[in-house]
C-alpha cells in the first residue's frame, strides 16, 4: 500500500508592508467610491478571491465584504432597512441597530446580526440612501482571506470602506 504524498504548505509572501495601505474602487456607472485594503490586489489574497470583484450591481472586496446597490422601491431608508430585516428570515437575529454616522461620507443605518439555524455566523449591515437607491454594505465576520503578516479579517477593512465612501455624481 503506497501512502499519499504529505500536503505541502504555500508560503505566503511577507505582506506586512501592505499594513494600512488603501487602494481606491470608483464606480462611476453606480457613481461611488471607497477605499478598501491594498493587499486585496497582492498574491496570495487576489487568486484566494479576495481582490475586487463585480456582479450586476455589487462590488465585493475581500472574500466577505459586499457593496451592493439597489431600488429603496420608495421607501425612506427607515423602511427600507424595516423590510429587509422582516425579509431575512426568523434565523436572523438583528441584536444592534443605530445611527451609523462617519466622520466623513453619508450617514446611514447600521445593523449587527447573528444568524441563528446551523449556520450561526454573525454579520455586519450598514445602508445609506441617495434619492431612490440605497447602498448595503454587507461583511460577513470570518476568517477568510487571513493572512498573519496583516490583518484583514477584522471589521477594521469594512468600516474603513464604508467611512470613504463617496458619491461621485
Amino acid at each position: 500500500m503506497v501512502s499519499p504524498a504529505a500536503p505541502t504548505e504555500t508560503a505566503v509572501p511577507d505582506l506586512s508592508g501592505l499594513r494600512g495601505v488603501w487602494s481606491s474602487y470608483t464606480n462611476d456607472d453606480l457613481g461611488f467610491s471607497f477605499e478598501y485594503p491594498a493587499a486585496y490586489d497582492a498574491e496570495p489574497l487576489k487568486s484566494w478571491g479576495c481582490g475586487i470583484r463585480l456582479a450586476d450591481n455589487t462590488v465585493f472586496f475581500g472574500m466577505d465584504n459586499s457593496l451592493s446597490v439597489t431600488s429603496a422601491d420608495g421607501l425612506d431608508l427607515t423602511e427600507y432597512v424595516d423590510r429587509y430585516i422582516r425579509q431575512q428570515g426568523t434565523s436572523f437575529d438583528a441584536w444592534r441597530r443605530g445611527d451609523f454616522d462617519p466622520n466623513s461620507g453619508p450617514a446611514g443605518i447600521i445593523v449587527e446580526y447573528f444568524l441563528r439555524g446551523g449556520v450561526n455566523h454573525s454579520g455586519i449591515v450598514v445602508f445609506l440612501q441617495r434619492d431612490d437607491s440605497v447602498y448595503v454594505f454587507r461583511v460577513l465576520l470570518s476568517l477568510a482571506c487571513s493572512v498573519s503578516e496583516i490583518d484583514v479579517v477584522s471589521p477594521v477593512p469594512f468600516y474603513h470602506a464604508v467611512e470613504t465612501f463617496k458619491f461621485t455624481r
